[in-house]
């Protein structure tokens, strides 16, 4: 699906959009572009897709993990950076993917030791899967606070919900052996309390409410969460 990162008119009866698009990890091949306006369509140049999926040398995982969930995928590491400028970030992110170092020192802090209400964080897992599920399960991403939020009566102050790669690579079409870093975007609300909050990651169905057993390291198996790491939110 396109994602409008600019636009704004030239000229009268002209009008400039730059336009970003997502693809699958390991979807690679030759494409066509296709513009349509209403009902008309054009076709525009053929590119070639290079497959991406697993992490390469240069981007090394910053904190590496063994842990499991379910009995066919894996969690084998997560980076962390705080957002400094949301926007820029975002269009760095897209025009570059592999997550370039320059990039964190521009507009965010990688592995930040504190927060403060209001800060924004990017969390990259790497999943590896050794099949396809039946099921399509989602990504639960929370950071859990010291006392509950008073706007939900849970303890949960920041979370970002969704299935793998925001849709493209769901649970039930995952190829063997390819590892794929999969982003998410957790917003401190003004009033978080400070405090130690825990982040925690794990795959829920969104039918019914229920997780994947989990195990290895960070696996909490009685709430079925894996444990990243903890932060202190500072006032």
């Amino acid at each position: 699906n396109p994602l409008t990162v600019d636009s704004f008119a030239l000229e009268p009866g002209y009008h400039y959009r730059l336009v970003g698009f997502k693809i699958a990890p390991l979807r690679g091949g030759k494409y066509r572009l296709r513009v349509r306006v209403g009902s008309e369509a054009a076709y525009l140049e053929s590119v070639e897709v290079r497959s991406e999926g697993r992490a390469s040398s240069e981007r090394e995982i910053t904190h590496p993990l063994s842990a499991r969930l379910g009995d066919k995928i894996s969690l084998r590491g997560y980076d962390l950076v705080k957002v400094k400028n949301p926007f820029l970030w975002g269009l760095l992110k897209l025009l570059f993917p592999r997550g370039e170092s320059w990039i964190y020192g521009l507009v965010g802090a990688k592995d930040p030791s504190a927060l403060r209400p209001g800060d924004i964080l990017d969390l990259a897992l790497f999943w590896e899967s050794e099949a396809p599920l039946e099921r399509s399960y989602t990504v639960f991403t929370h950071l859990v606070g010291p006392v509950p939020n008073p706007a939900t009566g849970k303890p949960v102050w920041a979370q970002d919900d969704q299935e793998p790669m925001e849709g493209l690579y769901p649970t039930t079409h995952g190829f063997p052996n390819v590892m794929w870093a999969d982003h998410y975007e957790l917003a401190l609300p003004a009033d978080a309390p400070p405090g130690d909050y825990i982040l925690e990651v794990g795959m829920y169905l969104r039918e019914t409410g229920e997780r994947l057993p989990v195990t290895g390291e960070g696996a909490d198996p009685e709430s079925r969460r894996i444990i990243l790491k903890t932060i202190r939110v500072e006032e």
